[in-house]
């Protein structure tokens, strides 16, 4: 599965995998199945720099960047956002001419449901679990963007700005708290 200095090891993090995706099961319908040749996932975890941590989530599987001194708790939240892109933005599908005006849901609730089912797996603690929401509370609160820059305006300046690149992930995940509660 991975080389290199993880914070948890290959079969924990497997682990990690399965109970974030038993959490992640409240978000789907009851009578949900996957649809065929997506029964599975690859999981591939790639070496990168100290402290650098990203990924990406597909259909198929995941793509874990981890650089050593990753804290385990940010890795579980990693996981559990990238686990649930396998649903929401590939299973789930917005018309092409919609990401932009669509991102606020596809990154946005991801990352609300990354936050609360790796607390409700037992992943990351209360305190984590907190300092995530103060996280996101504090990105939307500092953005200079949060109330100038509407969805549909995002297109134009999202590769350009780095605060419009960040707007529709912690927005979404105000509003995900808010669709959850």
């Amino acid at each position: 599965l991975s080389t290199g200095n993880l914070p948890v090891a290959d079969a924990d993090l497997l682990q990690s995998i399965a109970s974030l995706s038993h959490a992640q099961a409240a978000y789907l319908p009851l009578d949900w199945k996957w649809p065929p040749g997506t029964e599975w996932l690859t999981v591939v975890v790639i070496g990168r720099g100290p402290g650098q941590l990203s990924g990406s989530g597909r259909r198929g599987g995941l793509v874990l960047e981890v650089g050593s001194g990753v804290r385990r708790d940010d890795l579980h939240v990693l996981v559990a956002h990238e686990l649930f892109h396998t649903i929401n933005g590939h299973l789930l599908v917005h018309r092409p001419d919609d990401e932009y005006t669509t991102m606020w849901f596809k990154e946005g609730v991801t990352c609300w449901v990354a936050l609360v089912t790796a607390a409700r797996a037992g992943l990351i603690d209360e305190v984590s679990f907190l300092e995530g929401i103060g996280t996101i509370v504090g990105n939307y609160r500092d953005n200079p963007m949060s109330t100038r820059l509407p969805a549909w305006r995002l297109a134009d300046r999202f590769w350009k700005d780095p605060h419009a690149r960040r707007l529709p992930y912690d927005k979404g995940a105000l509003l995900g708290i808010w669709l959850d509660a």
